[in-house]
């Protein structure tokens, strides 16, 4: 232990025998009745830990100035402090709201601080917002043309720097590499309404059948798989610069990060002088970030701490409820409220609630329940009963999401149709009532409302807890500085954000809140990152384990068969029949290639004369015939494609896609399930996975919990089954039966016109045009009635003028798609 860090741990300890510590607890439980002498010790300390020379202690002051001014109202001691740390936003934020601001003016310090704040106003003047010194060092530091990592806390404006980083490079081809389908969304949003950007009319491209052979420089924003089949329809495509977001999931060692590192490579192969930019909210240490062996990151980090949360955690399941704060610098708990008063995890949240809310919920499957038991009275607004309309009209009446706003909730998981995912977040965000949003870690993947407080109801993400990079992102998601700074709705007091940890009926049974809460805020905590992805181990020359040995070089050989020379390992396999080289190029992970290249070059050639397929019983019969019979599935992939296996998965999803095929909306298909289940089905026991399942199946002993029991359902709970259902289902079908749909094209074996329909639900190729710039089906239909010609032109590339959103108020269309369209707009 370094000397100073010693010194620390000695004055700490210290100071838990002195009147400090008992002043200091007074603050942090809020405690107004501080004596002068108080007061004046907490400042006095503050300022000597503020220039002692450690980091923590640092921290330390100045969560005291903050908590001091907040809880008195005088804000100048943390005036002071927030000009001497560059924190600009505060300072400039306290000058407007809280100094006598025509004697500050007029005086000459007064005059001096304000024309040195203006340094750090954002380039753009229009948007009046001034940068801290580390996000000024930030913009500055992005400008740089080498390949580079930027780690900024969520709200430091990441996706500002991206937008920078197109706009500096118009002249070139560019990709931004998102982790989902929202982000792709929000991201496109923010290009096409960035004036420079959409002056210069670059195609931007978010589907990879959007490119053609007439674009000039592109911008494209795309998943990793979106990627890799861009990559394999233009083989000789390249780009010129590369923006990674959200760019820690690339430690992790899971099947869609090594992809992203896959396609890394191929696109540095195909452009040796290709660069790439990181950008994520967090890593301990940046450079460690390593795809390429050969190449050094420029690095910054940002180390401010403008915002200091506050924790408390609460038990409710035991006899003697607990609720205390915890002090992530002292590291001590303190108890701060009778918790008698409270006799439900609800009862908790609206005594503490601000004005918006996150509640996490670990489970799916509980957050619907949760969100319906809420009993928050409102007042339903004609802004509300809009949103509850659209909703019913576009789904059904009985959707569990028109119930919750009556009580001002709404939910957010990844069994969401993802427009009305988007809708609800909007809604959210924009309408006053709308209190609650209760979610699940699908909030982690940058997914910005506003919300002033989070309560964890549980401390699990999937089987494992929440490590300490996804607890701080979910803690993150509240208090954002658009919010805190705010010049109409802001406040000081949102640099403290309250997070609260509740051991509830939804947790863990065995979960200790206190000492996960330790582990992950505790100050002097050692964090590491943990870095699991073999594919960047190995370039940091790490110990692997057999496995990891044997991982990579699978890796490097799926790679190597994808595009030739883009893996520098030696003696790799490659196959050879064309059937074997279309599954490598269409991401098939369900089976050993290599192992199985014979039998399905036999399948393949036992079924390559027969009449293209054009019926969706044909289309299940051939992917079962070619890619099923002798063919040996991997244990741990294939779960899902393996229920082709079995006859009534065959004819169900046969059903499945003949719907699809005819274009069917969302709320068609759910009353399409209801009549399947209702007249079809032998019985009432349905598959639905492990986030919703209920019950294991009566066929088989020893299964998960897999199943649902429909004949013990109401029909308002059969809806909503549906609903999740639908979007389950195609999601298999769009990420585990469509590779199988598109090799089968790639061979010949399907007939054009059904290949299109089975794809984009129509053959009518204006409607494809749009599908293949990301409109939702039921948009498209809208879109080619033709009463909207005069607002869109598809000649070349998509142009969509603003007029459009009125004249589709004129028509009354349904609001999710006004909301959807405004995505689109262009000119």
């Amino acid at each position: 232990m370094d000397k100073i860090k010693l010194q620390k741990l000695q004055l700490m300890r210290t100071l838990q025998e002195t009147n400090f510590f008992k002043a200091y607890q007074k603050l942090v439980k809020n405690d107004t009745n501080l004596t002068d002498n108080e007061k004046f010790l907490l400042l006095k300390l503050a300022i000597i830990f503020l220039n002692y020379g450690e980091i923590e202690l640092e921290k330390f002051g100045y969560r005291i100035i903050l908590m001091y001014s907040n809880t008195f109202n005088d804000y100048k001691p943390l005036y002071d402090i927030s000009i001497n740390k560059g924190y600009i936003p505060v300072s400039k934020f306290i000058e407007e709201k809280y100094l006598d601001i025509e004697n500050f003016n007029e005086s000459f310090h007064g005059l001096l601080m304000s024309s040195y704040k203006e340094n750090f106003k954002h380039p753009q003047a229009e948007r009046n917002i001034y940068f801290s010194a580390g996000q000024k060092r930030l913009f500055k530091f992005s400008k740089n043309d080498d390949d580079f990592i930027v780690v900024a806390p969520t709200s430091y404006g990441k996706s500002d720097l991206i937008i920078q980083k197109v706009e500096d490079n118009l002249d070139k081809n560019i990709c931004i590499l998102v982790p989902t389908k929202s982000l792709l969304a929000q991201t496109r949003k923010r290009l096409i309404i960035n004036p420079c950007i959409r002056e210069c009319q670059n195609k931007i491209v978010t589907h990879p059948d959007m490119l053609n052979e007439e674009s000039g420089n592109i911008i494209a924003v795309l998943t990793q798989e979106r990627l890799l089949r861009l990559l394999q329809k233009h083989p000789n495509l390249n780009f010129d610069i590369i923006l990674i977001d959200e760019a820690h999931n690339l430690i992790e060692n899971d099947s869609r990060e090594i992809l992203t590192i896959q396609n890394l490579k191929i696109l540095k192969k195909r452009n040796n002088n290709v660069k790439y930019y990181y950008f994520t909210p967090f890593l301990v240490e940046p450079k460690k970030l390593k795809i390429f062996k050969d190449t050094e990151l420029l690095a910054d980090k940002i180390q401010e701490f403008i915002k200091v949360e506050k924790y408390f955690v609460c038990d409710l399941t035991s006899n003697n409820k607990m609720f205390k704060v915890y002090d992530q610098f002292i590291n001590k708990f303190f108890d701060v409220k009778s918790m008698q008063m409270f006799q439900n995890t609800f009862k908790f949240i609206d005594y503490f609630a601000a004005n918006k809310n996150i509640i996490y919920i670990n489970r799916p499957k509980y957050i619907e329940s949760f969100s319906k038991k809420i009993n928050n009275s409102i007042e339903i607004t004609e802004d509300i009963k809009k949103v509850q309309k659209s909703l019913r009209e576009f789904l059904h009446e009985d959707y569990n999401l028109i119930k919750t706003l009556n009580n001002g909730v709404i939910y957010h998981h990844g069994g969401m149709p993802e427009n009305i995912r988007l809708y609800v977040e909007n809604a959210f965000s924009k309408i006053n009532e709308i209190k609650y949003v209760v979610t699940t870690s699908t909030l982690l993947q940058g997914v910005n409302i506003p919300a002033e407080k989070i309560f964890l109801l549980d401390t699990k993400k999937g089987k494992g807890n929440l490590n300490s990079a996804q607890f701080k992102n979910l803690v993150g998601r509240v208090c954002r500085f658009s919010e805190v700074f705010d010049r109409e709705n802001g406040s000081l007091k949102l640099l403290e954000p309250k997070v609260y940890i509740v051991k509830s009926e939804y947790s863990s049974n065995n979960a200790n809140i206190e000492n996960f809460l330790k582990e992950r805020v505790k100050d002097n905590k050692v964090i590491i990152d943990e870095i699991d992805n073999p594919l960047i181990k190995t370039n940091l020359e790490a110990q692997l384990t057999e496995e990891e040995i044997e991982q990579v070089r699978e890796a490097e050989e799926f790679q190597e068969n994808i595009e030739e020379g883009t893996s520098e390992l030696e003696n790799l396999r490659i196959v050879t029949s064309e059937i074997a080289k279309s599954c490598f190029k269409n991401n098939i992970h369900d089976f050993d290639i290599f192992e199985n290249q014979s039998q399905l070059e036999e399948n393949y050639n036992n079924s390559k004369n027969i009449e293209p397929v054009s019926t969706s019983d044909r289309l299940i019969f051939l992917i079962a015939q070619i890619f099923l019979f002798r063919v040996k599935l991997k244990d741990e992939h294939a779960d899902n494609f393996r229920r082709l296996e079995n006859d009534k998965a065959k004819a169900f999803y046969s059903k499945f896609l003949e719907w699809r095929a005819s274009g069917t909306s969302y709320r068609e298909m759910i009353n399409n399930f209801l009549w399947y289940w209702e007249n079809v089905k032998e019985d009432s026991i349905i598959y639905v996975g492990t986030r919703w399942g209920e019950i294991t199946s009566p066929y088989q002993e020893g299964s998960r919990e897999l199943y649902i029991n429909l004949s013990n359902k109401s029909d308002a709970q059969k809806v909503n089954i549906a609903i999740l259902r639908v979007k389950e289902e195609q999601d298999f079908v769009d990420f585990n039966l469509m590779p199988y749909v598109e090799i089968l094209n790639d061979l010949d074996l399907i007939e054009s016109n059904f290949y299109d329909k089975i794809k984009y639900g129509t053959s009518d190729t204006y409607m494809i045009k749009l599908l293949k710039e990301g409109f939702s089906i039921e948009l498209a239909k809208v879109i080619r009635s033709g009463n909207y010609n005069d607002y869109i032109n598809l000649d070349h590339d998509l142009k969509l003028r603003s007029g459009i959103v009125q004249a589709m108020q004129d028509n009354n269309e349904n609001e999710i798609l006004k909301f959807e369209i405004q995505y689109y707009i262009n000119e």
